[in-house]
């Protein structure tokens, strides 16, 4: 006598998925730029002036904040951000938003939008 058993389990919620960049709006080149938060690994590195660097099918993490670090091309110094994301956050939840940008203003400002 063979028993079968059937396990039913509650369809997990995927996450939202977006297009995320990371932009130099500045006019400074930069190294080393890497986005620090909760969510996955997002390959950046080098930025020049006007540049982005974009990943597809992110997994949104819906955390309140995050950090961005570089370093200054011609200065050499290292510079860490931090990145409200409380605004983007609304906006993914309720579908309004696929494209957000981490855009990096100047050495000591950046913001993340919806686009």
């Amino acid at each position: 006598m063979a028993f079968g058993f059937t396990a039913c389990r509650e369809p997990q919620k995927e996450k939202n998925l977006v297009t995320l960049s990371v932009r130099n709006v500045s006019t400074n080149s930069l190294r080393g730029v890497e986005l620090v938060w909760e969510g996955p690994r997002i390959p950046v590195g080098v930025l020049f002036p006007g540049v982005d660097k974009t990943s597809v099918d992110v997994p949104w993490p819906n955390i309140d904040k995050g950090n961005i670090s570089f370093i200054d091309a011609s200065t050499r110094e290292l510079y860490t951000l931090e990145i409200s994301f409380t605004a983007v956050n609304e906006r993914v939840r309720a579908g309004r938003c696929g494209e957000i940008v981490i855009r990096i203003l100047d050495t000591d400002k950046a913001d993340a939008v919806c686009e």
